[in-house]
């Protein structure tokens, strides 16, 4: 590649690895949940797919042994909650 072609690449990524960064320091608000019924993958696309709909989430992860998960962005904890337990999967705050 030509030396320009290389610097316009590097500060693409640079840009894209600041924008990241900027997100990820938007988001860094984490939710934690005691989630009941869920049992497979298809009920973590499930509740995955509801909660896109609740402003702010940025990320979900669920552990279905421990019956818990993890919301991350600035999403109103309650609206979290009550989304996985309109979609059947009755959800409570908990602490850390």
């Amino acid at each position: 590649m030509s030396g320009l072609t290389c610097t316009l690449l590097s500060g693409l990524k640079l840009r894209l690895q600041m924008t990241c960064l900027h997100e990820m320091s938007m988001s860094t608000h984490e939710t934690y949940l005691n989630v009941k019924g869920m049992k497979c993958d298809g009920c973590i696309a499930r509740a995955r797919e509801a909660l896109s709909k609740v402003a702010g989430v940025v990320h979900a992860d669920f552990d279905l042994k421990a019956g818990t998960a993890v919301v991350t962005g600035d999403a109103d904890s309650r609206a979290v909650a009550q989304a996985l337990s309109d979609t059947g999967y009755p959800a409570e705050l908990r602490s850390r």
